[in-house]
């Protein structure tokens, strides 16, 4: 997470306090349309500020080096990011690769693994471009993240790496007040969507459970309120707490790894070829995602409710949220056996499956 994190109505005050000579706003069309630049520039200390409002959802290639050119022109020491996850992920490229023209997304977008674990050669110096991450949606925690989503051509890329965390994080719930019904569900269901992955992930623990449950209950109660009505600023509060919980939470493992991604990476894929924004994408490949995995393959739903969390579903979501008793128990990992019935005790790592049994080939395996 960031070093610096400034939650709650009226935390963009804190910008005051920002010394700076030179500023670059990066936003997109719609915020800016909407007045924030505007209010930016009063809380900023500096005169020298230029605005950079070319971000699209899903921001591509082209895009990030259009902003590069501008910071390489401009030479700011600090860089501020408003708008939604769109907007912070491509402020986190510009700065990256401002500070260090040498690389290039080939050779830094990997797939989407733990970042500790990587190969690719990310920057270890410190950064001379401050990077202040100000969320207008509430939605893909991006400004507390280490990860950010560009299009590269067709496909949607994943840039994660702890130097890309943004300095300062200001959530100031008051920005989302004006946001469109479209995209407050869109959002909302994004966050909660990262929520549910990150619960049944194979990384979670109890400790992490907490913060992802906890993060679901307050969607669940405060999203139809935003939704009803925009100026409730509680459920809008509530909404950016959530969105900021899930992704924030401390765990072993870096908080854009730990999830299962199912809903996520078929939102990506099609997104791309339909340039959807994944809140958008998601909403409709979560409702279905339950489901299918339980009907695509039977023998492997049967392995996953063996282990100590249950298939999710909908309706066992909302029980699990409504109560904080954790459903479903099962065998340890250390117990778990070939749920196929043909006595394989192979620990292959993946949901138990008895893909190898000492040097052959488990034969019921499909």
């Amino acid at each position: 997470m960031p070093a610096n994190t400034f939650f709650n109505a009226g935390a963009l005050e804190n910008l005051r306090d920002v010394e700076c000579e030179a500023a670059v706003i990066v936003t997109d069309a719609d915020s800016e349309r909407r007045g924030v630049v505007d209010l930016l520039r009063s809380k900023l200390r500096t005169r020298h500020v230029q605005v950079f409002s070319e971000v699209e959802p899903e921001p591509s290639e082209a895009t990030i080096q259009a902003g590069v050119t501008l910071l390489n022109r401009a030479r700011p020491d600090l860089l501020v990011a408003v708008g939604g996850g769109s907007v912070i992920d491509a402020a986190k490229a510009m700065r990256l690769f401002h500070e260090h023209p040498e690389k290039s997304l080939d050779d830094l977008t990997l797939p989407f693994l733990d970042p500790r674990k990587r190969v690719a050669d990310y920057p270890r110096d410190s950064h001379h471009v401050r990077l202040v991450a100000i969320p207008t949606t509430s939605g893909t925690g991006s400004e507390v993240s280490p990860a950010a989503v560009l299009t590269v051509g067709e496909r949607k890329e994943t840039l994660v790496d702890y130097c890309l965390v943004p300095d300062m994080a200001i959530v100031d719930p008051v920005l989302t007040l004006s946001l469109p019904a479209s995209v407050t569900v869109d959002s909302g269901i994004d966050a909660l969507t990262h929520a549910l992955e990150a619960a049944v992930s194979i990384f979670a623990s109890p400790y992490t459970d907490a913060f992802c449950v906890q993060a679901a209950r307050l969607i669940f109660d405060a999203l139809p309120r935003a939704y009803d009505d925009p100026g409730d600023l509680a459920a809008r509060t509530d909404m950016a707490n959530a969105a900021t919980r899930w992704r924030g939470w401390p765990s072993p493992t870096p908080s854009s790894a730990p999830t299962t991604r199912w809903p996520t990476r078929w939102a990506r894929g099609s997104g791309s070829r339909t340039a959807a924004p994944t809140g958008s994408s998601c909403r409709t490949c979560s409702a279905t995602t339950p489901a299918c995995r339980a009907s695509s393959c039977p023998r492997r739903a049967t392995r996953r409710t063996s282990r100590r969390r249950s298939t999710p579903s909908w309706a066992a979501w909302s029980s699990a949220v409504a109560s904080p008793t954790r459903a479903g128990t099962g065998s340890s990992r250390a117990s778990r056996t070939c749920s196929t019935g043909s006595g394989c005790r192979a620990r292959c790592g993946r949901w138990g499956s008895p893909r190898t049994s000492s040097r052959r080939r488990c034969p019921r395996w499909r």
